[in-house]
C-alpha cells in the first residue's frame, strides 16, 4: 500500500510537473520561440511555403485547440527585404486528437491587419513566396471528400502554381473574417497601382455544400469598393464588383474536375462617366462619357481567351469609338481579332464640306486589327473626312512593345513598331512612343521609306515603271512642341536616270519661335517618257530642273525658286514678313532668258500633273485616271469645254455675237512666220490664293524683270513692279518690249473705296501697222509706226468682265507712213487729179499723221476727230461701235488738205452689224460747212486736226 501510495504520489507529481511544463511550452512567454519555430515548421510543411512567426505563438488547449499568431510574414522569394504578406494577428482552431495523432485539421481562420504586397520590379522580378518541399500537403489539401479543394487542380499546372493555389484553398476553406485589409498591387513595368484598403472580409463557407459566399468593403485608390460572390465547387460562380458608380459582373461555370482546367463565364461592365474609371486606374486625362462592355471569356489550362467582344464609348462631345471581336490569348495578346471603329462628330451632325486644305477634318474611321502586340495587321482600313473617302486594303503589322502607366499618371504606349509594304521588304519601317495615348499627344516616332516609285505611282505604265527607280527617306514626327510636326524628313530617289529627287525639311522650336526649313531639288531629263509613264499627255519640255529653297522664322519666311526648262530659265526670290509688320510680302522674279513656247509647255505638264491625282489608288479610278468613285458615284474631274479658250467666248456674252475678224486671226500679230503667240493654259490662281485677301491685309513689293523673252519677233523684255499697301495696289510701271513695240502701262486698285474696279493707264509705241492690218487680214501692204496712250477703268474680275465694262480713252498716233494703196487720192481729191497724181503712178500714198483719240464707254467705242492726212488729202471720221450689241456707224469724209468746205468726192459710210459691216461709198459726194460761218483756214495750220475745226 505505501509503494502505491508512493507511486500515485509520484504520478500526481509528474502529472503536476508535466502538466506545468505542458502549459509553460504553450503559454509562458519563455518557450515563445519554441513555439513560433515548431508553429512556423509545421505551417510551413503544410502550405509548402516558407512562414514567419516574428510575434508571439500560443496554444490554448481543449479539446479544440486554439493557435493565435501575431506578426506573421510570407517572405518573398525574389526581390529581397520584400515581404509578399504579413499580418497583425490571426488565429485558427485545430481538433486535439486530431494534433496528436499528426493530422490536423485548422479551421475558423481570423485575420486582422493583413497586408498582401503584390509586386513587379522593372526587370520583371515579381513578389512570390519560397516554396519548400514537404509530405503534408497530400494529407490535407487534396481531399476531395472534405470540400477542401475549392480551386481544381491540374496536372498540366506547373509546381509553383499548384502550391499557391493549395494556400489559396486552405486560405478560402478555413477562412471566417479578415477585417482591415490592405492589398497593394504595383507593377513597376506597366507603372499600374492598386491600392486596396478593406475594412473587412468575410467568408462563409458550406461545406455540405461546397459553396463559398464572399463579401467584402473597402476603397481602391480612394474610390469605394465592394464586392459580393458566390462560388460552388466545380459549379457555377458570379462575382459582382462595384467602384463607386461603375459595376462590373463575372459569372460563369467552373470546368468540371474530369474536364480541362479552367472556367467559361461572361463578363459585363457599365461605367457611367469614363472619368470615373481612369480616376481608378490613376490615369490623367480630359475624357468625358460613358463606357459599355460584355464579353465572353474562357480559361483553358492557364490560356485566357475572349470571344463576342463588343464596347461602346460614347463621349459626352457626340464622339462614339466600338471595338467588337476575339483574343485567343489575353495574356500575351496573340490572335486578336478586332473590328474599331469611331465617329469624331455627333451623329447626323458632320462638318461642313472641305474647300480648303485647313478645313480638312476627318469624321470616321474604321479597321480590322488581327495578330498580336508585336504583329498587329490593319486591314480594310476606311477613312472618311468632309471632303473624301480612302480605304487601305492591309497596313501593318503594328507592334505594341508595352503599355504602362507612367508616374505622372499618363497612359504610355512604349517601344511602338509600324510598317507598310510586304512583310519580307516593307517599304515604311517606324518605331517611336506615344507618351499620352488618351490626349493622343507626347508622340515621337522615327520612320524610314525604301520603296519602289511605283508603290507611291500605283497607275505607273508597267512597262515604264522600271524606269522611274526607287525612293528612300527618313524622317521623324513629334509633337515635342505642342503640336504635331515633322521634325525631319528627307526622301530621295535611286536608280533612275528618268527623273531625281532630293526632298529634305526640318522643323525645330517652340510654337512662336519655330523654325522651319525646305529645300527641294528635283529634275526630270526626259520629260515625254515621265508623262507617258504616268499615263499622260506626252510634251516635251526637257529636260526640266526645280529648286526651292524656303526658311520659316519668327522673323518671317524667305525663299528662292529656280526653275530652268530647256533654254528657259525662271526664278524667284521672296521674303513674306510676320503679322506683327503687316504681312510684308518682298522680292523679285526673274529670268535672263525665257522662251514662250517653253513656258507654255512648262505650264501645260503643271496642269496635266495636277489632273493625274498621283499618289490616290489606282482602286476607285477608271483605267484612263480621268474620274473616281466616291460613295458610289462616279465623279468627273473639273474640264472646261475647249470652246472656253477662245477669244470669242472671251469676248461675247450669251446671245450677242462678238467681233469675228478674217482669217487668219491673232496667230498673227506680232509674229513671224513659224513662231507663236503667248498664249498659256488657264490654270486658275484664285482657287489657290485670295487675291483679295492678299491686296488687302498685306505689303507687297514685287518686281518682275524679264530679260530676253523669245519666241517671238525681235527682243523681247518685261519689267514692272508690284506695290500695294493699306488696301490699295498699284502695278508698274510695266514695260514691255515686244516685236519691236513698247507697253509702258500702270495698273492701280483701291481696294477700298472701288474694290470691283482697276484702273489701267499707260503708253504704246513702236507698233508698225502693216503687221497690224496683216493680222487682221486687210490684205494691204502699209508701213508705219503707231504709238498711243490709254486711260480706262473696268471691273477686274475676269478680262472679259473687264473689256465689257472698259470706260475712259485711248488715243492713237502714227507719222510718216505709207499705204500700198492710192484710193484716198481718188477719194479725197477726184478722178482728175488722181489721174494725174504721183500716188497713182507708185501705186501707193505716203500717210503724213494719223490720229485717233477715242472714247470707250461699256462697250462702245466713239470718235468724232479720227483723222488720216497724205501729203494732199485728209480723212476725217465720225461714229462709234459698239461690239456688246454688235453695232458699227461710221462715216469718213476725205477732202484736199486744207480745204474743208469742198466737196468730198467720195464719203464712205459704214453701217449695220460689226460682224458683217456693210460699206457704202455716197455717190456725189457731200459740202461741209460751219455752224458760225467761218471759212478761212490759218496762217500756221495744225496737222492732223480736222481742217474744218481750224477754220477762223
Amino acid at each position: 500500500m505505501r509503494w502505491f501510495n508512493l507511486l500515485l504520489t509520484a504520478f500526481c507529481g509528474v502529472a503536476v510537473i508535466a502538466t506545468a511544463l505542458i502549459w509553460a511550452v504553450l503559454q509562458s512567454s519563455f518557450f515563445n520561440s519554441l513555439r513560433s519555430s515548431l508553429i512556423e515548421g509545421f505551417l510551413s510543411d503544410l502550405l509548402q511555403l516558407e512562414v514567419v512567426v516574428h510575434g508571439d505563438a500560443r496554444v490554448d488547449p481543449g479539446l479544440t485547440s486554439v493557435f493565435t499568431l501575431t506578426d506573421v510574414s510570407i517572405p518573398s522569394a525574389s526581390i529581397e527585404g520584400v515581404k509578399l504578406a504579413e499580418l497583425s494577428e490571426m488565429s485558427l482552431q485545430s481538433d486535439t486528437f486530431e494534433l496528436l495523432f499528426g493530422a490536423p485539421d485548422f479551421s475558423a481562420l481570423k485575420v486582422s491587419g493583413l497586408t498582401v504586397n503584390l509586386l513587379t520590379t522593372e526587370d520583371g522580378r515579381r513578389t512570390s513566396p519560397n516554396v519548400i518541399a514537404g509530405e503534408a500537403a497530400a494529407k490535407t489539401m487534396t481531399s476531395a471528400g472534405r470540400g477542401e479543394d475549392i480551386a481544381s487542380t491540374a496536372a498540366r499546372a506547373t509546381e509553383q502554381a499548384f502550391r499557391i493555389k493549395k494556400f489559396m484553398n486552405f486560405i478560402i476553406a478555413r477562412s471566417e473574417e479578415f477585417i482591415d485589409i490592405s492589398v497593394l498591387i504595383d507593377n513597376n513595368q506597366s507603372g499600374f497601382i492598386f491600392d486596396f484598403e478593406l475594412s473587412e472580409m468575410v467568408f462563409d463557407y458550406r461545406k455540405q455544400k461546397e459553396r463559398l459566399y464572399l463579401t467584402s468593403l473597402g476603397t481602391v485608390n480612394g474610390v469605394s469598393f465592394g464586392v459580393t460572390g458566390d462560388y460552388t465547387r466545380h459549379g457555377p460562380f458570379e462575382t459582382s464588383f462595384n467602384f463607386g458608380d461603375m459595376i462590373l459582373t463575372f459569372a460563369g461555370h467552373e470546368n468540371p474536375i474530369d474536364a480541362l482546367e479552367g472556367y467559361t463565364g461572361q463578363i459585363d461592365f457599365q461605367a457611367g462617366e469614363i472619368a470615373d474609371l481612369l480616376n481608378v486606374l490613376k490615369l490623367d486625362g480630359e475624357i468625358s462619357g460613358a463606357l459599355q462592355l460584355s464579353s465572353r471569356i474562357a480559361e483553358v489550362n492557364g490560356v485566357t481567351r475572349i470571344q463576342d467582344l463588343v464596347t461602346t464609348i460614347d463621349f459626352s462631345s457626340g464622339k462614339q469609338l466600338q471595338a467588337s471581336g476575339s483574343i485567343d490569348d489575353l495574356e500575351r495578346f496573340t490572335g486578336v481579332d478586332i473590328q474599331l471603329s469611331g465617329r469624331f462628330y455627333p451623329e447626323g451632325q458632320p462638318p461642313p464640306t472641305a474647300t480648303r486644305l485647313a478645313d480638312l477634318k476627318l469624321t470616321d474611321f474604321r479597321a480590322r486589327f488581327e495578330g498580336g502586340h508585336r504583329a498587329l495587321k490593319v486591314e480594310d482600313a476606311n477613312f472618311r473626312t468632309n471632303a473624301f473617302e480612302e480605304t487601305i486594303d492591309e497596313f501593318g503589322p503594328i507592334g505594341i512593345g508595352q503599355l504602362r502607366r507612367s508616374t505622372e499618371g499618363e497612359l504610355e504606349l512604349l517601344d511602338i513598331t509600324i510598317q507598310a509594304g510586304p512583310r519580307d521588304a516593307p517599304f515604311i519601317r517606324a518605331k517611336g512612343e506615344l507618351r499620352d495615348a488618351l490626349e493622343a499627344k507626347d508622340f515621337d516616332i522615327d520612320g524610314q521609306v525604301v520603296a519602289p516609285v511605283r508603290f507611291l505611282l500605283p497607275d505607273l505604265d508597267p512597262a515604264l515603271a522600271d524606269q522611274f527607280g526607287g525612293i528612300t527617306g527618313a524622317f521623324n514626327f513629334n509633337d515635342k512642341t505642342g503640336m504635331p510636326k515633322l521634325s525631319a524628313f528627307r526622301l530621295q530617289t535611286n536608280n533612275t536616270d528618268l527623273w531625281s529627287l532630293d526632298a529634305f525639311a526640318s522643323s525645330r522650336g517652340d510654337p512662336g519661335a519655330q523654325h522651319i526649313q525646305l529645300d527641294l531639288k528635283s529634275g526630270i531629263n526626259d520629260t515625254r517618257t515621265f508623262l507617258r509613264g504616268l499615263g499622260l499627255k506626252e510634251i516635251d519640255v526637257s529636260p526640266v530642273e526645280l529648286n526651292i529653297l524656303s526658311e520659316l522664322s519668327k522673323s518671317g519666311l524667305d525663299g528662292e525658286l529656280g526653275l530652268n526648262f530647256k533654254a528657259s530659265d525662271l526664278a524667284a526670290f521672296f521674303t513674306f514678313g510676320p503679322a506683327t509688320q503687316g504681312h510684308a510680302l518682298s522680292g523679285s522674279i526673274e529670268s535672263k532668258e525665257l522662251k514662250i513656247a517653253d513656258l507654255r509647255d512648262v505650264v501645260a505638264i503643271a496642269v496635266e500633273l495636277g489632273k493625274s491625282n498621283l499618289l490616290v489608288s489606282g482602286k476607285g479610278r477608271s483605267a484612263n485616271n480621268k474620274s473616281a468613285i466616291v460613295d458610289g458615284i462616279e465623279v468627273q474631274p473639273l474640264v472646261l469645254p475647249e470652246k472656253e479658250r477662245t477669244l470669242e467666248n472671251l469676248l461675247a456674252e450669251e446671245g450677242v455675237q462678238p467681233l469675228v475678224l478674217p482669217e487668219p486671226t491673232l496667230e498673227i500679230l506680232l509674229a513671224e512666220e513659224g513662231t507663236q503667240p503667248l498664249v498659256l493654259p488657264e490654270p486658275t490662281l484664285r482657287d489657290v490664293i485670295s487675291v483679295d485677301k492678299l491686296l488687302r491685309h498685306s505689303k507687297l513689293d514685287i518686281g518682275i524683270e524679264i530679260s530676253k523673252l523669245s519666241g517671238v519677233q525681235g527682243v523681247t523684255s518685261i519689267s514692272s513692279k508690284l506695290i500695294a499697301s493699306d488696301g490699295k495696289a498699284n502695278f508698274g510701271p510695266f514695260k514691255l518690249n515686244y516685236g519691236g513695240g513698247f507697253v509702258n502701262a500702270q495698273a492701280q486698285m483701291d481696294l477700298i473705296r472701288s474694290p470691283n474696279i482697276v484702273f489701267v493707264s499707260g503708253s504704246t509705241g513702236g507698233w508698225d501697222i502693216g503687221k497690224i492690218l496683216d493680222s487682221v487680214g486687210a490684205g494691204i501692204d502699209a508701213y508705219g509706226i503707231v504709238d498711243g496712250k490709254f486711260s480706262l477703268s473696268g471691273r477686274r474680275s475676269s478680262i472679259k468682265e473687264f473689256i465689257n465694262s472698259m470706260d475712259g480713252t485711248v488715243t492713237l498716233r502714227m507719222m510718216d507712213g505709207r499705204v500700198a494703196t492710192s484710193l484716198l487720192e481718188l477719194a479725197g481729191l477726184g478722178v482728175l487729179p488722181w489721174l494725174f497724181s504721183k500716188e497713182r503712178r507708185e501705186r501707193q500714198t505716203q500717210i503724213a499723221c494719223l490720229s485717233a483719240p477715242l472714247k470707250v464707254n461699256i462697250g462702245r467705242v466713239s470718235f468724232d476727230q479720227f483723222v488720216v492726212e497724205t501729203k494732199r488729202v485728209q480723212v476725217v471720221a465720225r461714229g462709234s461701235l459698239n461690239w456688246r450689241n454688235d453695232t458699227v456707224n461710221i462715216r469718213a469724209e476725205p477732202r484736199p488738205l486744207g480745204k474743208p468746205l469742198l466737196r468730198s468726192a467720195w464719203p464712205v459710210n459704214i453701217t449695220g452689224k460689226l460682224s458683217a459691216a456693210n460699206i457704202k461709198p455716197e455717190i456725189g459726194g457731200s459740202f461741209a460747212r460751219r455752224s458760225d460761218g467761218a471759212d478761212t483756214m490759218p496762217e500756221v495750220r495744225k496737222p492732223c486736226v480736222p481742217d474744218i475745226l481750224q477754220l477762223q
